[in-house]
């Protein structure tokens, strides 16, 4: 029995989470089902955030400072004969100007990192931190929720399995409604070299890495528009509209708003030669596919509907 435990142990990652936010709970929750993570610090730059995320979840430490939590991990592995556990790896929840440092710092301490969207606010950082990751051998993902949701992992496997025949075009609908609380209470969301973008990159890129997944390209072209039809006084766009050209002659139509009058359910339609299948939600999550000479289908998911961010 001790030699099983003690190998359970080093097939263990040891995980720290860096941001104790609304998010941060979801995947502290998810990772708790998991065998293969040992939950050992938390950070915030809430103190008294970070203590009760602590308590809450079962983290051995609570944090205020980033690097000293960093820090205080490589001291945990190197103080235990021939190392505790497999790998390290921390999870990043934090607003996205912070992401590019963050990640940097945990790659150069020999972190794999697993981080909230965007990977970081420019295209120039994002090839730096895979060019930096690649040099080391370590892991960055990028965490996009819509994959959690059943439903959109079964149309993903609609197109994957020539359900739907030759994939043609999909057509990403994000109608939500935001006002300026949103922005009052993060005040982050509301400059540009903060977010990195609006209502596409905080809202719009879940959906967009579902249909991308889906039709199984890879995006050449992108062109379109962005303004400011309900927010005047912000930086970011409100509503965004453009077509993506995949590598595989496939396309995607995208518009993303959060300046309509009332919240609608998210909308990804994939048309094929042979079929269709449209998802909707994320707080009800559906699916219906319809296949040519075949009944028409619906579906109702069972599983976790996320927050809208």
């Amino acid at each position: 029995m001790a030699s099983g435990r003690q190998k359970s142990l080093k097939d263990r990652i040891s995980l720290m989470f860096a941001g104790c936010g609304h998010h941060a709970g979801y995947m502290a929750w998810a990772a708790k089902l998991s065998r293969i993570y040992n939950l050992t610090s938390c950070m915030d730059s809430n103190a008294e955030r970070a203590e009760l995320f602590k308590k809450k979840h079962g983290f051995k430490s609570a944090y205020s400072n980033y690097i000293e939590m960093l820090d205080s991990g490589n001291r945990e592995t190197e103080n235990l004969s021939g190392g505790r556990f497999k790998q390290k790896a921390v999870y990043i929840a934090s607003p996205h100007t912070f992401h590019y440092r963050m990640i940097m710092d945990a790659l150069s301490r020999g972190y794999n990192v697993f981080t909230e969207k965007p990977i970081t606010t420019s295209i120039e950082d994002a090839f730096k931190i895979v060019s930096e990751s690649a040099k080391l051998k370590l892991k960055v993902g990028v965490n996009y929720q819509y994959n959690y949701i059943r439903e959109c992992r079964k149309l993903i496997n609609l197109t994957s399995r020539g359900r739907l025949g030759k994939p043609l075009y999909a057509i990403v609908h994000v109608p939500w409604s935001r006002e300026s609380d949103y922005f009052d209470k993060a005040l982050w969301h509301s400059r540009k070299d903060a977010s990195g973008g609006g209502t596409l990159l905080t809202q719009a890129s879940h959906s967009l890495d579902i249909a991308i997944q889906a039709l199984a390209g890879n995006p050449v072209q992108a062109l379109g528009i962005t303004d400011r039809l309900k927010f005047k006084d912000i930086e970011v766009e409100d509503f965004a509209s453009g077509i993506i050209t995949l590598n595989n002659g496939t396309y995607i139509n995208i518009t993303g708003s959060m300046a309509c009058a009332f919240e609608q359910p998210v909308r990804i339609e994939i048309f094929g030669n042979r079929g269709y299948a449209l998802f909707s939600g994320p707080s009800r999550p559906r699916l219906k596919v319809k296949i040519k000479n075949n009944r028409q289908s619906k579906r109702k998911s069972g599983g976790t509907a996320f927050t809208p961010t």
